[in-house]
């Protein structure tokens, strides 16, 4: 099984992005706009048999958990 997939919210400038891996992407304008992207993409991700969560960052710079997707596996 590969390791969980991991989306993080963050801010940056006066816009809002998606890191993965390392890297940025995207440029939304509210908070809502990328929690919502961030859950396409992991969604996406589980229905090609990956696990993956959606995170944000609290007051302090903690990462927390949004939303966790799993694969569905056909019986």
């Amino acid at each position: 099984m590969a390791s969980k997939l991991e989306y993080l919210i963050v801010r940056n400038g006066e816009a809002w992005s998606i890191a993965y891996r390392g890297f940025k992407a995207g440029e939304f304008a509210t908070r809502e706009a990328a929690l919502a992207a961030a859950d396409r993409l992991a969604r996406e991700a589980a229905g090609i048999g990956y696990d993956a969560e959606v995170k944000s960052l609290d007051d302090r710079g903690r990462a927390y958990e949004e939303r966790e997707y799993h694969p569905h596996y056909a019986a």
